[in-house]
């Protein structure tokens, strides 16, 4: 059966109380322990807090998870997921309902990147594994942009790469890709892919905000009408994507001002 795509839901003006609700929840999250700056829309978030309220939902938080030169979990991806269930942890301390946190598994860019097909699915096996444990979803990049590719249009061929989108994309591709092609074509590869990956993942998860270990410079690469959370990756302080971490650089503790019961 194909997968069902979910269409935004119209905004309406919600009364005081659920507003309240929201910029409580948005506080609950959207400050300094987490974020390494500030949401590209803070009142989208309040506005996606708002419609998980009136449809008695959690609020839906998506997140791009790569793969770098391991092929199994260690505890980097821990101590992340653990990170994020801090973070959670607040929300659901002034709302029921919680959060959701579904993990959108990037295999069309570890196939870009050169890494096997083996390899690929042993650690995104054990990466799903990981997180259905801790009660998140997990869904695979190409599959997204397979169920919605009937509902997308627009030739990716005509979307130029802005100049300083070629700068960030030739120098990681430099860094990370192992194709045949150049790092200059790799990017270019890697852009187009994004373009195609971000419109239907904004189709597929409307609605949701997209949390993302990146800064404010790759925005262009993320669903363009979906709020955009910056945040740590580990712990505070720390922004490097758990699978391109060495195992030794992880933090055991969380840092102080990240206990649940500190003011923030």
């Amino acid at each position: 059966m194909p997968r069902q795509v979910r269409r935004p839901l119209p905004f309406k003006a919600q009364s005081r109380s659920t507003g309240g609700l929201a910029v409580d929840i948005v506080k609950a999250f959207n400050n300094w322990s987490f974020k390494r700056e500030q949401p590209s829309d803070p009142r989208a978030l309040e506005m996606t807090a708002e419609t998980a309220i009136c449809s008695g939902t959690p609020v839906r938080f998506i997140m791009y998870w790569g793969k770098g030169p391991r092929n199994s979990v260690g505890p980097a991806e821990a101590q992340c997921l653990a990170f994020w269930e801090t973070l959670a942890t607040r929300i659901n301390a002034v709302y029921s309902r919680g959060a959701s946190l579904t993990l959108l598994l990037t295999d069309t860019h570890a196939q870009l990147n050169g890494h096997s097909e083996a390899s690929i699915e042993r650690y995104f096996s054990e990466v799903s594994h990981l997180a259905r444990a801790a009660g998140h979803a997990t869904e695979r990049l190409s599959q997204v942009v397979s169920s919605t590719r009937h509902a997308l249009s627009g030739p990716l061929a005509t979307r130029d790469m802005p100049a300083h989108m070629r700068d960030l994309l030739q120098a990681s591709a430099a860094k990370w890709y192992h194709g045949s092609f150049d790092s200059e074509t790799a990017a270019k590869q890697y852009f187009l892919m994004n373009m195609e990956e971000r419109d239907a993942v904004e189709l597929a998860y409307s609605n949701s905000i997209f949390v993302t270990f990146n800064n404010s410079q790759h925005r262009h690469l993320f669903p363009q009408n979906l709020p955009i959370f910056y945040m740590y990756s580990v712990r505070k302080g720390c922004a490097v994507k758990p699978w391109f971490m060495d195992n030794d650089r992880v933090v055991s503790q969380p840092h102080p001002s990240l206990r649940p019961d500190r003011n923030h």
